[in-house]
């Protein structure tokens, strides 16, 4: 066979196939880049970002967003709501607040449900702001930088505790951080503080758990005398 006669043979193997693939390449071609999943957020989550630079404002957001209602009851609605200028992801915040409080191991045992929202009149507000807003928000309480506080309409969480926790979780920030948006928010529900009932105990959710859980286990969910 002639180089000529097999070079046109060849060359009729290739048209013939960009003829069938032509459509398939195509989209093979044009196919959108694919891009990783984001990261899990489960309860606890910090949302903290890293990179960003610490430069709260005073000035607080709501985080667009809403959520169905979790739990059976009485409807609850919430915003959450960021300090400007925090080092965190304020979508992923306002998750794991959906989350904390749509668990059936929360308030919503106690025959009630939430639901967030991000206008109109919500029933109560969670809010992620600095050391130092959070002392002018909680004002007569003393928060001294260090803690956070209901102050009458709004669940007022200290960034510096939800970062790095206290030291009675033993570096249990999933578990403090839980704590942290239930304590608060069962101040809005009109709960007050508990005492540690015995060693061993889990600390019950109204303790000043931040403080120090005694002889009591630290935990982040309501007892069952609380709801």
């Amino acid at each position: 066979m002639g180089t000529a006669r097999v070079f046109r043979m060849r060359w009729a193997l290739v048209v013939v196939g960009l003829v069938v693939m032509g459509p398939l390449l195509g989209r093979t071609l044009h196919l959108e880049p694919i891009i990783p999943a984001p990261a899990a957020i489960g309860l606890g989550t910090s949302c903290l970002d890293e990179a960003a630079p610490s430069r709260p404002d005073g000035t607080l957001e709501v985080v667009p967003g809403k959520s169905e209602p979790a739990g059976e009851g009485g409807l609850i609605t919430f915003f959450v709501e960021v300090e400007r200028g925090l080092p965190i992801d304020p979508d992923c915040f306002a998750r794991v607040v959906e989350l904390t409080l749509g668990d059936r191991r929360g308030w919503t045992a106690g025959g009630r449900s939430f639901s967030r929202i991000d206008s109109g009149s919500p029933g109560l507000r969670v809010t992620l702001a600095s050391p130092d807003t959070v002392d002018a928000s909680c004002y007569p309480l003393i928060t001294a930088g260090i803690y956070s506080c209901w102050n009458g309409y709004r669940t007022m969480l200290n960034f510096d505790r939800w970062s790095g926790g206290t030291f009675s979780f033993d570096g249990d920030l999933v578990t403090y951080r839980t704590y942290q948006i239930n304590h608060e928010v069962g101040h809005g529900l009109g709960r007050d503080h508990r005492d540690c009932p015995g060693e061993g105990e889990p600390a019950p959710l109204m303790m000043q758990q931040t403080k120090s859980v005694g002889v009591c286990v630290p935990n982040g969910w309501p007892t069952l005398s609380e709801l």
